[in-house]
């Protein structure tokens, strides 16, 4: 229930179905028990882009994973490998704005100084299952006996013992939607269901080089997640309808996405010269102060009780992070961080993720590279 962990002496092949806002993507992972793990076939399937309610991308899902699956197949079936183990493993992920996900804190007080057992943390496990009625997903972030942090609760003595829980749910129709056709794409296998919060809540935790304490903001197609992480924690979070999608359609209303990233592309080169990159760097100036309004609304209200953290973890479409990562470090948010200065912003790049994956592409899928590195690390430990 709150982790599944397999043996590392055999070499065998994981199906990951990553399921974004507006595509859905699948990967063949092969782990062997070394230091990385490999995705040796991808696919990521895309919804054309119109202007769709959240209930009719979710009804179009199926179709992107089912295409997403066939490639991949095909991809595999393609590299010829001689005995080739069997794909033993079904992980699907969701990302925002399909998932909520929030820390429980559980606590039992003992009357008198108490050895903890086994079957006091079982029963704050329980606590934080029963805790949602639909869930995707739960798992133990941290445990604590009289307030401090320990790798195992189970032995220790205190009057106090407390576990903090990530639970994540998912919107219920969509995750009927995906099970079918995952099933009919993968019909030996169960799905284990996973979010992104919980994968960029371990990658944060786990790299050698990411602050425990920081802000991270997830833009994907469709809207923005935020996560507040405080000690490797989630401390708060929240998400809105302002996405990849809806900032490009702003900057040019009647230009096609990929023509608009292709020249914010340009742009961040230097080689962007004629009237439609003047039109397009004077929109992206005029459109920065409404969305300083914007997000600075969203970071007021995640920075009510306490400033942020000063580090920002930016995770947004590649060819859109050298703009927002600037955007984010303007001095009009200052107000909102510990010690009053511009969020000091990193791109969560592939190169941050390869410390785990190898990928067999000029092109690395982060998102699905995202969820890779979740199930590495989750098979590792």
């Amino acid at each position: 229930m709150f982790g599944l962990h397999f043996g590392r002496d055999r070499l065998r092949r994981a199906a990951i179905v990553d399921v974004g806002s507006s595509s859905a993507a699948v990967g063949i992972l092969e782990m062997d028990g070394l230091e990385k793990s490999k995705l040796v076939a991808v696919h990521r399937s895309f919804i054309p882009y119109e202007k769709r309610t959240k209930e009719q991308f979710a009804a179009r899902m199926g179709g992107a994973i089912e295409e997403a699956a066939q490639k991949t197949v095909q991809a595999l079936a393609a590299r010829n490998d001689k005995r080739p183990p069997r794909i033993s493993e079904l992980y699907v992920f969701f990302r925002a704005p399909w998932i909520d996900a929030q820390v429980l804190r559980l606590t039992q007080r003992f009357q008198t100084e108490t050895k903890v057992t086994k079957d006091h943390i079982d029963n704050l496990e329980k606590q934080a299952v029963n805790a949602k009625q639909k869930m995707l997903e739960a798992v133990v972030l941290r445990e604590e006996v009289n307030g401090y942090a320990t790798q195992s609760a189970v032995g220790k003595s205190g009057h106090l013992v407390s576990l903090y829980a990530l639970v994540s749910t998912v919107d219920d129709e969509l995750q009927k939607g995906v099970a079918q056709y995952v099933e009919k794409a993968f019909p030996h296998l169960k799905p284990i269901w996973r979010s992104h919060t919980r994968a960029l809540l371990t990658c944060v935790r786990e790299h050698p080089t990411h602050p425990r304490n920081c802000l991270t903001i997830d833009i994907s197609s469709e809207g923005s997640q935020f996560l507040v992480i405080r000690d490797g924690i989630l401390e708060a979070s929240a998400s809105f309808d302002v996405g990849v999608h809806s900032i490009l359609e702003r900057l040019a209303k009647n230009a096609l996405p990929e023509e608009t990233l292709g020249l914010m592309r340009m742009l961040e080169r230097e080689q962007c010269v004629g009237e439609a990159c003047d039109l397009l760097k004077g929109n992206m100036e005029k459109l920065e102060q409404d969305l300083v309004r914007e997000f600075g609304e969203q970071l007021a209200q995640l920075s009510g009780k306490a400033r942020l953290p000063q580090d920002l973890l930016l995770f947004v479409h590649p060819d859109m992070a050298p703009w927002l990562a600037r955007f984010f470090s303007r001095l009009d948010f200052s107000q909102f961080t510990i010690p009053l200065q511009p969020f000091a912003v990193t791109e969560l790049s592939s190169k941050d993720l390869q410390q785990w994956i190898q990928i067999d592409s000029a092109a690395p899928d982060i998102s699905l590279l995202l969820a890779a590195s979740l199930v590495h690390i989750e098979a590792h430990q």
